[in-house]
């Protein structure tokens, strides 16, 4: 095995690792969603250290033993590098003391997963950019979604989709997919994350975790928020803790112990598939090498499928199959052949509008 090749299959195993750990990364963050404030407190950089470890011992295994030192090396300064600008992001959030800075540090977070970063304060008329009129979440159909489902959305960047107004505020996206993380503090979707892909696409487990953490800081930072794009100054965006008008009906017609249901329902989905992510990744990886997930992974996928029918399905007749949406979504990363040929497709169940 000459030089270069040897350097060759260093560079490729660390880069394979690296991205399979920030999947590990974003699964147990999901995992502790609900207790996202006091992990940011103590205890959660502990688990990402774990994690590391665990996967860049993976990596010291597979290459030559010649190569062990300088991996090693590389994997350590990796990983440090990566917590500590997660910690350094979630401090830099906590202790913001201005608009300006809070949104800062946001974009900037942004910045390596994405290539157009905004965010939209969400104020009980919908969305207000600068001196323009407020826009109606009515009017922009993506954001309504994102903030009616507390969950991110993917919508094709239209100004159908997402308003005439926010379309001319942030340039035209119509042939791109845009990504939408809402900013949930105190059960209130109070901004939403706005993400575009470039040359590289969107990273869909690092904007979530951002969002997380933006959440998590923005009672004790701000009440309002400011959007920022990569070709465009800053631009005011009044905010409010207020949570917004409903822009489908059909979900408020739904009882509140439903739309309870639901949410839960979309938790038990996340944290499935998370769990998965976080402790079967080398079958992921297969799975997803051999558009196979469903023919590697059957056997935990049917014990989430009937989990999910069972608890959800058979006891709410408006229920959606979150679990497939899950899969397909985070799992399969948007790519439905990923599932394999075997994969069943979603359960039958009710439908929601809107959802």
């Amino acid at each position: 095995m000459d030089e270069n090749q040897t350097a060759s299959e260093l560079k490729a195993a660390i880069a394979e690792a690296q991205a399979l750990a920030r999947e590990q990364v974003a699964a147990a963050w999901q995992l502790q969603v609900d207790r996202i404030r006091e992990e940011l407190e103590s205890g959660w950089r502990e688990r990402l250290d774990h994690i590391f470890e665990e996967r860049f011992a993976d990596v010291e295994n597979r290459l030559h033993e010649s190569l062990t030192a300088s991996v090693d090396n590389r994997v350590r300064r990796s990983r440090s590098d990566v917590t500590d600008a997660l910690n350094q992001t979630a401090r830099r959030l906590r202790g913001a003391e201005s608009r300006e800075e809070w949104i800062r540090t946001v974009v900037e977070a942004a910045s390596p997963h994405c290539a157009k970063a905004a965010i939209f304060g969400v104020t009980p008329k919908g969305l207000t950019i600068g001196d323009h009129p407020p826009v109606p979440l009515a009017s922009a159909p993506a954001f309504g979604s994102a903030v009616e489902s507390k969950d991110t959305v993917v919508a094709v960047g239209t100004p159908r989709e997402l308003s005439q107004t926010i379309s001319a505020t942030l340039g035209d996206a119509s042939e791109k997919k845009v990504y939408l993380f809402p900013v949930v503090a105190r059960q209130n979707v109070v901004a939403v994350l706005y993400a575009e892909p470039g040359d590289r696409p969107v990273d869909v487990s690092a904007m979530e975790l951002l969002a997380s953490l933006a959440a998590a800081s923005i009672e004790a930072t701000t009440e309002t928020v400011v959007v920022k794009s990569s070709s465009a100054d800053l631009v005011r965006i009044a905010g409010a803790p207020a949570p917004p008008a409903a822009a489908t009906p059909t979900w408020m017609d739904l009882a509140k112990p439903e739309q309870e249901q639901h949410l839960r329902a979309q938790r038990f989905a996340r944290t499935r598939v998370a769990e998965l992510l976080l402790h079967k990744a080398r079958q992921v990886r297969n799975g997803r090498g051999s558009n196979n997930l469903y023919g590697v992974l059957k056997e935990e996928i049917e014990a989430g499928r009937e989990a999910f029918r069972r608890e959800f399905i058979e006891t709410c007749p408006s229920m959606v199959d979150y679990f497939h949406l899950e899969l397909q979504r985070t799992l399969a990363r948007d790519n439905a052949v990923a599932l394999g040929p075997e994969y069943p497709g979603p359960l039958p169940v009710g439908a929601v509008a809107g959802r």
